[in-house]
């Protein structure tokens, strides 16, 4: 493998880790019922932010995402590759 294969695979990994986070992410709201409003809300945040997060607009801060979602009792957890979620 060249190191052009090599960037692109990388590239692709993250992606896909980023892609399965925000797919939680929307899962997760949802599951709480929860519209995007009433999570900014109660994190303090703007709604166009929630927004832009789940539509891959923006890459969040590590605190905006603990300000997103310690309000409704969650937390971002460091695991392993392998066991994140496959692409939906």
């Amino acid at each position: 493998m060249d190191k052009v294969e090599r960037k692109i695979r990388k590239e692709s990994l993250l992606f896909d880790l980023e892609y399965n986070f925000v797919v939680q992410f929307i899962k997760l709201r949802k599951k709480l019922k929860l519209s995007q409003e009433a999570l900014a809300a109660k994190s303090g945040i703007l709604r166009v932010n929630v927004a832009r997060i789940e539509t891959q607009m923006v890459s969040p801060q590590l605190n905006t995402l603990i300000k997103i979602l310690a309000p409704i009792g969650y937390t971002v957890k460091i695991v392993p590759i392998k066991e994140v979620e496959p692409k939906e």
